[in-house]
Parts: C-alpha cells; sequence; structure tokens
C-alpha cells in the first residue's frame, strides 16, 4: 500500500528557528540512538501495560523528521501525529499515517483540540 502525500497543517507561522540538519542525515531509523530508544519505548510500554496492538492516538512533540513516529507506527497499531516548529523538518517526514503540525507547543491555539492518550516529547 502507498503512503499518501504529506499534509502539513500550519498552525503557527513559520518559526525562524532552524533544527541543525546534519543531525536529520545521521539520526535516521538504523542509528543505535534510534533503534535503542524504541526498543526501550517498547518495553517500557509492555512493563507498564500499555497495549501497542491497540488502536490508539499518538502526538510526537519535536518531531524533527519523523523517524520515532514512524517506527512507533511500524511496530504498532497507533496513529502518532507529528509536530515541530522547523517546516523544513517536517517536510523531510515519510508520510505514515499521523499528521504533521507546524506548531510551537509554547503557544496556546484555543482550537488545536486533540483526544490524544499518549504524547512523545522528543529530544535529540
Amino acid at each position: 500500500m502507498e503512503n499518501p502525500p504529506l499534509n502539513i497543517q500550519i498552525l503557527f507561522p513559520k518559526s525562524e528557528m532552524s533544527f541543525a540538519s546534519r543531525w536529520y542525515e545521521l539520526a535516521d531509523k538504523r542509528h543505535f540512538w534510534m533503534q535503542w530508544r524504541l526498543r526501550a519505548f517498547l518495553n517500557q510500554c509492555k512493563r507498564i501495560g500499555i497495549e501497542t496492538e491497540t488502536p490508539m492516538l499518538g502526538m510526537e512533540i519535536g518531531c524533527g523528521h519523523g523517524v520515532f513516529r514512524n517506527q512507533i507506527e511500524q511496530h504498532t497499531d497507533w496513529i502518532v501525529d507529528g509536530v515541530d516548529l522547523d517546516l523544513g523538518s517536517l517536510q523531510s517526514n515519510s508520510a505514515v499515517r499521523g499528521n504533521l503540525y507546524l506548531y510551537d507547543v509554547l503557544e496556546k491555539i484555543k482550537y488545536l483540540k486533540t483526544n490524544m492518550i499518549l504524547y512523545f516529547y522528543s529530544m535529540f
């Protein structure tokens, strides 16, 4: 099945902030840190009883180019939206089940209403 094209919803004006693109060149799904982080996350879910086979909604805050959200969607039945304040990073995402949002989470937008069950905060 082919993935749909990216649809980035712009909820916040483009930021002047830009993340170091060199990190994205190094940090793909084969990178040891990305593999370890996914294993650790899935193990923690199992340990505390979060079912990965049960459909859920999640949101990765600071998703960058989307490796973690893509990994989660590949290993679970979840839909994971991605949020970042760097448009270039969002444009580097592969299309998966979740949506993408250009948004600064420190700003409050009245109409950003979610029914997310899980939130992930990614730091490099």
